[in-house]
């Protein structure tokens, strides 16, 4: 990791959520235990924190860079 900056735990599936500003840029994701770490969203601009909406399966995190909140579907 270069800039990890938000973290948010998906304990039913086992998954950890961080996001990854400059160079990076985007949120990733790797099982609790730190294996299979894969890119969940790439080509964002200056994302921080991120929260999720378990009930309606959706990730929210802020963009800095472009000054918005943003969603996408777990």
């Amino acid at each position: 990791m270069t800039s990890p900056r938000g973290i948010e735990l998906d304990l039913n599936n086992g998954k950890i959520y961080w996001t990854e500003i400059s160079p990076s840029n985007k949120i990733r994701r790797a099982n609790l235990d730190g294996t299979e770490i894969e890119d969940f969203i790439t080509g964002l601009s200056n994302p921080n924190d991120l929260v999720f909406d378990f009930d309606n399966s959706m990730v929210y995190w802020t963009n800095g860079g472009a000054l918005q909140i943003q969603r996408a579907n777990l």
